[in-house]
């Protein structure tokens, strides 16, 4: 593997941007070095030989892999957790961040 940046501390930076998060100089040159690095290693995979691998095709199922839906029920312990992890509360409502911009 090279030590070559592929991914820049900027393109880091408008991710987290994108993402709401908050992150450090210091994070963000982490994060570049760490992503710079899964990402060269996949360009050491694409060198493998895969002719001889057969390709899975997921249309080729005989039928759906669906798990059964199961209602998960909460005590109001629980509740009250989770309404407390909210910054914004109006009455019963939970205000979240915008997420798009009209």
């Amino acid at each position: 593997m090279s030590n070559k940046t592929i991914i820049s501390q900027d393109e880091v930076k408008k991710v987290a941007e994108l993402s709401r998060m908050a992150l450090t100089d210091k994070e963000e040159k982490k994060f570049a070095k760490e992503l710079s690095s899964i990402l060269d290693h996949f360009k050491d995979l694409s060198g493998i030989d895969v002719q001889q691998v057969e390709c899975f095709n997921h249309y080729s199922l005989k039928e759906n892999q669906l798990r059964d839906d199961k209602i998960c029920e909460f005590g109001e312990d629980e509740k009250e957790k989770i309404k407390e992890l909210f910054p914004e509360k109006s009455g019963d409502l939970l205000k979240v961040k915008t997420v798009l911009n009209p």
